[in-house]
């Protein structure tokens, strides 16, 4: 056999195994994280990824609590809050290190939200939430933001159309 099929066959091995790694080690995160979370009495709404933390939006039976779980290796760390079914949407504004996060359950017209568009002083940023060309629709969402709500002032849902659903003031 000679010596460049012997070396691609050799990185072909390397990196099905650093896949198959990457992936093991991503799933089995998913999985520790929502067992400590269930042992707790909650349930996962969906899990996300960041460099090497694992964070989890959880809620509990009642739907009463929303939550954040985050894993690393320095172990687990969640914050929540109560929700108010009778506002549009119940968020929490996570900061870890320099990242900004939210994470937000939609409370009423969920299959009508189509964006999400959060104002500061200075910035504004749009998040798209549900598309009615893919069909799918969610309540809940896990989104990687550009800027704190420290200084947000406005957040506002739009429809399909970019017509204001809700909107309030922080």
């Amino acid at each position: 056999m000679p010596n460049r099929k012997k070396v691609g066959i050799f990185l072909f091995f390397i990196l099905s195994i650093a896949i198959v790694s990457a992936f093991r080690t991503s799933l089995l995160d998913k999985i520790q994280l929502g067992r400590h979370l269930s042992d707790q009495g909650f349930v996962v709404y969906q899990y996300y990824k960041k460099d090497d933390t694992v964070f989890a939006l959880f809620t509990n039976d009642e739907e009463r609590i929303l939550g954040v779980a985050e894993q690393n290796q320095d172990g687990y760390d969640s914050v929540t809050v109560d929700t108010e079914p009778s506002t549009p949407f119940d968020y929490i504004d996570i900061q870890n290190g320099t990242n900004h996060y939210l994470a937000l359950r939609l409370n009423h017209h969920a299959q009508q939200v189509a964006k999400l568009q959060i104002e500061g002083e200075l910035w504004s940023e749009e998040h798209m939430l549900n598309d009615a060309s893919n069909g799918g629709n969610r309540d809940f969402f896990f989104l990687d933001m550009y800027n704190s709500l420290e200084d947000a002032l406005t957040i506002q849902t739009f429809d399909q159309h970019d017509q204001i659903i809700t909107s309030i003031s922080l």
